[in-house]
């Protein structure tokens, strides 16, 4: 596998050289290394460092929720709807568009749907998701899932592995939540730029 990588890479077929990499590296043994929990001690166990990363992101994004402002509440009270933005059921064309911004070699988030599997899965693909949404449209549910993530740490670099600060968390969410958003933001984004 590193030759075919690096004989990829030679050749400029830098996407499958990179693919060729990753088998690679997915086959070494995973090492992580232990992080500090509260009190300074070192946590080694799978659980237990689990459990330190989600206290740790889980204080770290939960804020209080805060009240806006009553002038704002007046204003949102008394504005009349915009009648210009189209508030009907999503049609295909607008998903395929919403499709075609996934950007490709993304991991799958809760979901795991791959982007790449709703791009360029054609008619049929593109039919799936516009029904979902135009049931979602009349119920005005969204599901649970599209509304969750997984958070990946990834170490910055500089500081101590063991302290959790020193990590920037990323965070994969639902493909077709995703392409739920880009639907909504399409209708709006003109709307408000011209604000």
């Amino acid at each position: 596998m590193a030759v075919e990588g690096e004989r990829a890479l030679r050749t400029g077929q830098v996407k499958d050289a990179f693919a060729n990499f990753r088998k690679l590296r997915s086959a070494a043994p995973h090492v992580t290394s232990p992080i500090l929990d509260f009190s300074g001690r070192l946590l080694c166990d799978g659980k237990a460092k689990l459990a330190r990363w989600r206290k740790y992101y889980s204080d770290l994004l939960s804020r209080p929720v805060v009240n806006p402002p009553d002038e704002l509440t007046e204003a949102a009270n008394s504005a009349a709807p915009d009648t210009s933005i189209d508030c009907k059921a999503p049609t295909e064309s607008e998903v395929s568009k919403a499709l075609g911004k996934l950007k490709n070699g993304k991991a799958p988030g809760i979901c795991g749907i791959f982007g790449e599997l709703l791009k360029y899965g054609g008619s049929a693909v593109v039919s799936w998701p516009t029904q979902i949404f135009k049931g979602i449209w009349v119920s005005g549910c969204v599901p649970d899932n599209w509304r969750k993530g997984i958070i990946y740490p990834f170490y910055k670099g500089k500081g101590s592995r063991q302290e959790c600060k020193n990590y920037r968390g990323i965070t994969l969410v639902s493909c077709p939540g995703k392409v739920f958003a880009h639907l909504i933001l399409d209708r709006v984004k003109d709307k408000l730029l011209s604000v």
